[in-house]
């Protein structure tokens, strides 16, 4: 068997062919050749059906991305309706009936702000013309035991250093982004 058979692919790419005949054949680009850990020379298949999987996943990856900003300061990320720059979720939750001024229970944040604001209601209703009304009163406190219950899933600082406020804005940057990878 000759020595450059033996020899990754990496190597036989720099050997001269003019000092020796190569018997190497080259592998077709479809079946690149990858090199384990433990020096074995392998050659990963790629079906058809991983072909198409990795492209669906590229495809996805690039596709638009919702622009809702949590309670955190964080966007939402996940992939935007066609023609809408929210996702599912946020669509539904924010093209509703306007009376409904709690944030969206998505995480622990909004659960402590949805908490906050109903203890600040019950707390007017309460002490109400100078008297306690004692069953609201057990409802704060219980309000109160579950928001220091919640605060290990609290987190208001922004993990990013950038966050989408305007999302049309986004958006169109988001396009000129697509256009360009074309």
């Amino acid at each position: 068997m000759p020595e450059t058979a033996l020899r990754p692919a990496a190597d036989l790419a720099t050997t001269s062919t003019t000092d020796e005949p190569s018997t190497h054949t080259s592998t077709p680009p479809s079946t690149p050749s990858l090199e384990t850990g433990n020096s074995k020379l392998e050659t990963a298949s790629l079906t058809p059906a991983r072909r198409q999987r990795d492209l669906a996943r590229r495809h996805a990856e690039l596709a638009p991305r919702c622009c809702h900003i949590k309670t955190n300061g964080l966007p939402c990320r996940s992939p935007a309706l066609r023609g809408n720059v929210l996702c599912f979720f946020h669509d539904k939750w924010l093209n509703h009936a306007a009376d409904d001024i709690l944030p969206p229970l998505e995480d622990g944040n909004g659960v402590q702000f949805a908490l906050m604001y109903m203890v600040t209601r019950l707390r007017r209703e309460a002490f109400r013309d100078a008297e306690v009304n004692v069953p609201i009163v057990k409802q704060i406190l219980y309000a109160l035991q579950t928001a220091s219950h919640n605060l290990r899933y609290v987190n208001f600082d922004p993990r990013l250093k950038s966050s989408c406020t305007d999302p049309y804005a986004a958006e169109s940057a988001h396009d000129d982004a697509q256009s360009a990878a074309l």
